[in-house]
């Protein structure tokens, strides 16, 4: 879960570059180790692998019944983000309540970024954009229960234009704006 901090027009860069990595907060200590190597980061809660991760126990584990399994020729291990977005589009009730559970665990991280930053707006992007019909409006439920009320005020939160380019679209917009500075990513810290 990649993020990006603007202030006053730029981007938050911190004091090596690697400011607002919003997916390596810790949010649950004892939770499963993430691709970085600690435990309980964001990251394992939201996003594409965690929709999967979350179907497969639905199914596993407390024997749901799925089309999911259906679409992906009964093999449990075959199918993808994107069935699992469709099968919830044909109102699949696992795919449903994946993306639920992962829509509360994006709300939590956004209502604590608007508690810290009081944000005039909030972009969500990346690969959960396939899944902003049933991610947005739980995200944007939650942020109204868990963030400060004057925090809300005038508070949009809204998906990117790009759809699942957008964080490949940022990465290239700094590099261009890095290669235009004559600055490198290393020896680059404004903020």
């Amino acid at each position: 879960m990649g993020s990006g901090i603007i202030i006053d027009g730029n981007l938050l860069r911190g004091n090596k570059g690697y400011a607002s990595e919003v997916g390596h907060m810790t949010i649950d200590p004892e939770g499963e180790i993430c691709s970085c190597g600690k435990r309980g980061c964001y990251e394992t809660l939201i996003g594409p692998r965690a929709v999967i991760k979350r179907v497969k126990k639905l199914i596993a584990e407390e024997g749901r019944e799925s089309t999911i399994l259906q679409i992906s020729d009964d093999a449990s291990e075959a199918f993808n983000y994107d069935t699992v977005v469709d099968a919830a589009r044909k109102k699949d009730k696992v795919a449903l309540a994946a993306l639920e559970d992962v829509g509360c665990n994006l709300g939590i991280a956004v209502s604590n970024l608007v508690n810290i930053f009081d944000p005039k707006m909030v972009i969500l992007g990346g690969a959960l954009n396939y899944a902003k019909d049933f991610i947005q409006p739980v995200v944007e439920k939650v942020v109204k229960a868990n963030a400060l009320q004057l925090c809300q005020e005038e508070l949009v939160i809204t998906n990117s234009l790009l759809d699942q380019d957008s964080s490949v679209m940022g990465v290239a917009g700094l590099v261009l704006e890095n290669n235009l500075n004559g600055s490198s990513l290393q020896n680059r810290s404004n903020y």
